[in-house]
């Protein structure tokens, strides 16, 4: 949990999954075109996962929810997601820090 959300890492193909194929085609190198597919095929699997019927029913409809003042409120879960490459990973750490850089951005 961070800051009362829930994380959630989307996993890459391990390195393994190279030598799998290459053990499964007869030590043939699949061109990029193949690797490419599987990495997609594997979000797409994960986002399938993570966005299953109840997820959706709530996500549309809501979840009724008693607070801690005795109140029912209706809560509607969301997903965001965050990307960057490197540097502005980087970057976003750092305006996090008061006082520190961690790169230098020319």
């Amino acid at each position: 949990m961070l800051n009362g959300c829930c994380v959630v890492y989307m996993i890459k193909l391990p390195d393994a999954f190279k030598d799998f194929v290459r053990q499964h085609t007869g030590n043939k190198a699949p061109n990029d075109a193949f690797y490419t597919h599987c990495r997609r095929e594997a979000m797409h699997e994960q986002w399938r996962i993570l966005l299953n019927d109840e997820f959706m029913k709530a996500h549309c409809e809501g979840i009724v929810i008693l607070c801690a003042d005795g109140m029912k409120r209706r809560f509607y879960p969301r997903i965001f997601t965050y990307s960057a490459d490197y540097p502005e990973k980087c970057v976003s750490i750092s305006s996090m820090i008061p006082g520190k850089t961690l790169i230098r951005m020319s």
